[in-house]
């Protein structure tokens, strides 16, 4: 579940781990060390899980420093936009591989975990609470190789609903805005989003949900018109 209050850019894949998502922890204290140019780096051991093809899994790193880079044995991997220290993983190894995360910094971030979900997902949510209304614009990314047709709505009270293609390995908004005049300043609520990824060559059709928690914003507030 997400907290929310008021109006923020919220990255989805920065939160908790959520209903649609699996965890592997990787071992939790890193390895200090000096690399073949006398900086300090530090690492973690992984022996790579047994997954299911049809899933995406990338790196969750908590706490790293700014610009930090990371890698998997000497592949580096990319912090994915909109997240806040997840990376991508761009070439998952054959299961029971034996490889190494490491990082070059004089001081060890937090826990490492692979994040397994579906390969159509929501990755950022910015989310508008006034009083009477509420607009959303949700980032919808595609790891698959080919483009996929999808619906979106949400659940709060009144529905809202859009549709969307996403293209191969990109990620696109989906605007969402609902009206409601229960929607009071300093009210809290819950909100489902469901994602319903439509079948295609690759993969059969699934849904995903969120449940986003926020309050409204007092009158007045900012881009509250």
């Amino acid at each position: 579940m997400i907290r929310l209050a008021a109006a923020f850019l919220l990255p989805l894949l920065a939160a908790n781990p959520r209903p649609n998502e699996k965890t592997v922890p990787i071992a939790a204290h890193w390895h200090a060390g000096l690399d073949s140019l006398l900086r300090p780096f530090h690492w973690l051991p992984l022996s790579w899980p047994r997954l299911d093809p049809h899933v995406y899994v990338r790196l969750r790193v908590a706490s790293p420093r700014a610009g930090a880079r990371f890698w998997i044995n000497s592949v580096p991997v990319s912090p994915i936009a909109g997240s806040a220290g997840d990376f991508e993983i761009t070439n998952p190894p054959r299961s029971g591989a034996h490889m190494w995360i490491s990082v070059i910094a004089a001081e060890p971030p937090g826990s490492a975990t692979l994040i397994i979900s579906p390969r159509v997902f929501l990755s950022e949510l910015r989310l508008q609470a006034c009083p009477g209304s509420i607009r959303a614009a949700v980032w919808i990314r595609n790891t698959l190789e080919n483009t996929v047709n999808i619906s979106l709505r949400a659940e709060l009270l009144t529905g809202a609903s859009g549709a969307a293609t996403i293209p191969p390995h990109s990620a696109q908004p989906v605007n969402l805005e609902l009206r409601d005049t229960r929607l009071s300043s300093g009210t809290h609520w819950k909100m489902n989003f469901v994602l319903d990824k439509y079948e295609e060559a690759v993969e059969p059709a699934y849904a995903v949900t969120e449940v986003v928690t926020f309050s409204v914003a007092e009158a007045g507030t900012a881009g509250c018109r």
